[in-house]
């Protein structure tokens, strides 16, 4: 839980610097001739296929059409995994689009390409702990007897990129789905004990996690905030290199979308 704290105030830290890059991008696109930028009201309406929103900087119109370079989507949420019954909680968090390209056409639909970043702690059931053997092979065993307060967790760290497609109801009400395709550049697990007054943490690095993988999102948001669904059918790790950990299905909530 500290680790996820930790990286749950280092996300809201980044999402404080963009939010002002995204107001230093604005003011340097209303001085150029030829965008669609405006410094009006965040209600303010282009075209006839969005309402503009705070973050949300557009770069060309042409009729009901639009392109946007926007950031959104802080999120954190709680699932779980078929894992033959190793793994228990899993908890993410992370930003969906650090920065993204979107097509706004008819009424309120957009298509966006972005990329994001996503920490996903896996924890691992009590009595059970993690070894990598020498073959780089991750494996489950029983916690020695003598130790108490044990805990194993995988974190897996992903640059993603999801391709969404959004509909708008009216100017709050916004629905959104879409594969996003995931870089897992960085994995380990920790396994902590305690023995006697001695509490021991120690961080295994250079997993054979599965690099590539996609997932299924949607989602739907009144004004900036709402819920979404994650589905990750695909395994954590490489085949024969760790526990089976896949089909996993998170939910939760975002905000700034």
């Amino acid at each position: 839980m500290h680790v996820f704290l930790h990286t749950l105030v280092f996300i809201n830290i980044a999402i404080m610097k963009i939010n002002a890059l995204n107001k230093l991008l604005m003011t340097v696109l209303i001085a150029l001739p030829g965008v669609c930028a405006t410094a009006q009201d965040n209600n303010e309406i282009n075209n006839d296929s969005t309402e503009r929103k705070p973050g949300h900087v557009c770069i060309h119109s042409d009729g009901d059409r639009s392109w946007e370079v926007f950031s959104s989507g802080f999120y954190f949420g709680f699932g779980g995994n078929s894992s033959h019954g190793l793994t228990g909680l899993n908890k993410e968090v992370g930003f969906l689009n650090i920065v993204a390209l979107g097509h706004n056409f008819g009424t309120r639909n957009r298509l966006s390409l972005g990329v994001g970043y996503q920490a996903r702690y896996i924890d691992i059931k009590k009595g059970n702990m993690l070894n990598k053997l020498d073959d780089g092979v991750v494996a489950s065993a029983p916690w020695p007897t003598e130790f108490s307060n044990t805990k194993s967790q995988i974190t897996v760290h992903s640059i993603q990129f999801p391709l969404l497609y959004a509909k708008g109801f009216n100017k709050h009400l916004w629905i959104w789905l879409g594969p996003v395709l995931n870089w897992n550049h960085y994995a380990y697990f920790t396994n902590r004990h305690r023995l006697g007054d001695a509490t021991t943490n120690v961080s295994v690095k250079g997993l054979k996690q599965r690099k590539i993988s996609v997932d299924i999102m949607c989602g739907l948001t009144f004004r900036h905030m709402g819920i979404y669904l994650r589905y990750s059918p695909m395994s954590t790790f490489k085949k024969d290199f760790g526990p089976e950990i896949k089909n996993t299905v998170m939910a939760g909530l975002t905000f700034g979308f």
